[in-house]
């Protein structure tokens, strides 16, 4: 398929140093060719990292609840440290 379209120099010099290209016709082809993988392998990139931050939300709920829990424990623990020594009276 036979495509035409303009480009400035300054950009086709562009394109063509970015590709590693002497022509600029491959030059644009190399860049749309390269376009199509990277776009692809972002879209690989982007389900990975919506992947690892739906695992790190649940890690950081899990840890949370850990917590919370701990926090329950030590206050629990401190209401019956508190009950003793009103009940026993301090230490003489």
């Amino acid at each position: 398929m036979l495509i035409k379209f303009e480009a400035t120099d300054k950009f086709a010099s562009q394109i063509k140093e970015l590709t590693g290209s002497t022509v600029a016709s491959k030059a644009f082809f190399n860049a749309a060719q390269q376009f199509v993988i990277m776009r692809s392998r972002v879209a690989q990139l982007e389900q990975q990292l919506a992947a690892q931050q739906t695992k790190s939300e649940k890690q950081i709920a899990r840890l949370q609840a850990i917590c919370d829990e701990r926090q329950a424990v030590i206050k629990n623990a401190s209401v019956a440290a508190k009950a003793l020594l009103s009940k026993v009276g301090p230490a003489k």
